[in-house]
């Protein structure tokens, strides 16, 4: 009975330091695990030396969290529910190639040669019927129907996708299309406008890369096809290949995602991040062709025996298609709305510190390629740590400190974000709530921490022991 009094006088009087404390701050202004304090920035994923679209990007966007899509078991049943994944991708050569879509990688300075557009040169880039692509002379070529040639030029981080692509000679290449996509940019094809994919979308982006996986993260949606798609397309695709006009049958750019509840830890490392991948960022239906086919570039690398056995064991109705029109900001860009990208915020290292101890903050900021600013003037009540202001990454302007301040200016790629920390000690003895404000650009963010809050009630519940 006295151990029940006790805690419930203990109880009562935290209750009533908390009944004083109106504006108390909330619990996610403090990381859940300040071992992982800061916090790291974020970024596109690349290729070479360029970002493959900005953050905000729908292709680099989490869909894990969408709805479901109202005709999702109509879809999985038109592709198949009972049918197994295949790896459109691997080391080995099928009938003398490699299987698989690969790329290269070419420097800025890569001279141009002429393409030839025989088949859609209404659809593409340029529309003169002939353009000029930095195709090198032993560009890698697609094995098999599609013969896709996907160049990434470094310098302007620009991506050139043919379809269809033949070599005439080192200067002139005949292709039934071509693409350009701007890898820095949000903007889609012209509407109803095909490109290397029949949905209208870039390649290279939605490919399974052997470097990605090595790396421990897949951070894209992933490609795949479907051998009938409706006579319709979703954004962010621009165009449908199809007659079909059933709407139980999936159009082009449908979203899909591995279900939250597949268990993924009984395969090996290297596949647990691609399904991370599919059940985070989903897969997306891009062209015609083979049911439950997950695209990927060809790499001597691979694993094929742990791909194969291992897309044998997933199914199709371990997917769900997801309803992802409302990331959608512009019918016209593949931007997501606001609430949906990365925002600019605010952490404390710590929600409640005693005067004399220090505690660390961080603040994130979005890039937008555009000069930005921020300034962080500590309030009373906390004094910063001279020359604990860093930024990462390191290759952007270092923040300054001074009248117990710190301040940053430059420019961020819109690829990617910053993180600026620094220490600051509680330099009062009052027991206070302590706001914390940043302004980034015109946009405030704040983080709360507690000052002395424990010395109001712990003396009381020793005595009590």
């Amino acid at each position: 009975m006295r151990r029940m009094i006790v805690l419930a006088l203990v109880v009562s009087l935290m209750a009533a330091c908390s009944g004083e404390w109106p504006n108390a701050p909330v619990a996610n202004s403090t990381p859940s695990n300040p071992t992982n304090f800061p916090p790291s920035p974020q970024s596109s994923p690349t290729i070479g030396q360029c970002p493959v679209f900005p953050l905000d990007n729908i292709w680099n966007t989490p869909i894990d969290n969408l709805p479901v899509h109202p005709r999702s078991s109509q879809y999985i049943a038109s592709i198949g529910g009972s049918e197994t994944l295949h790896p459109d991708f691997g080391a080995a050569q099928w009938n003398g190639g490699d299987i698989g879509i690969p790329y290269v990688v070419v420097p800025a300075n890569q001279p141009t040669v002429t393409v030839n557009f025989v088949e859609y040169p209404d659809e593409s880039d340029p529309t003169t019927g002939s353009g000029q692509y930095p195709v090198p002379p032993n560009a890698p070529r697609e094995h098999g129907s599609d013969h896709h040639v996907l160049v990434v030029r470094e310098g302007e981080c620009k991506l050139y996708e043919l379809y269809n692509a033949t070599k005439l000679n080192d200067t002139t290449w005949n292709a039934s299309n071509g693409a350009i996509f701007d890898l820095r940019s949000n903007a889609l094809r012209p509407d109803t406008w095909t490109s290397a994919d029949a949905a209208g979308l870039p390649i290279l982006p939605g490919l399974v890369r052997y470097e990605e996986v090595q790396a421990g993260e897949i951070k894209h949606a992933i490609r795949f096809t479907i051998q009938r798609s409706q006579r319709a397309y979703v954004w962010p695709a621009r165009h449908f290949a199809s007659s079909i006009t059933d709407q139980n049958v999936p159009p082009m750019g449908m979203r899909f995602r591995l279900k939250s509840s597949f268990d993924i830890s009984g395969f090996s490392s290297d596949m647990q991040v691609i399904l991370r991948a599919m059940q985070r960022y989903g897969i997306i239906v891009a062209d015609n062709g083979s049911d439950w086919y997950i695209s990927g570039a060809p790499n001597p690398n691979w694993d094929d025996d742990d791909l194969v056995s291992s897309f044998d064991q997933i199914r199709g109705d371990h997917f769900e298609a997801v309803d992802s029109s409302s990331l959608q900001l512009n019918a016209d860009s593949a931007a997501v709305v606001a609430s949906a990208a990365p925002q600019p915020s605010k952490l404390a290292e710590f929600g409640g510190v005693d005067q004399g101890q220090q505690l660390r903050y961080a603040i994130t900021i979005i890039g937008n390629g555009s000069a930005q600013t921020m300034n962080d003037q500590l309030p009373d009540g906390l004094a910063i740590v001279p020359a604990s202001a860093t930024i990462n990454p390191s290759n952007l302007a270092t923040p300054s400190i001074s009248n117990n301040s710190v301040q940053w200016s430059g420019i961020i790629p819109n690829s990617q974000s910053a993180v600026i920390s620094f220490r600051a000690t509680v330099s009062t003895n009052e027991r206070r709530v302590i706001v914390n404000t940043a302004q980034i650009n015109a946009a405030t963010v704040q983080a709360s921490i507690i000052a002395n809050g424990y010395r109001v009630w712990s003396p009381v519940v020793r005595k009590l022991k």
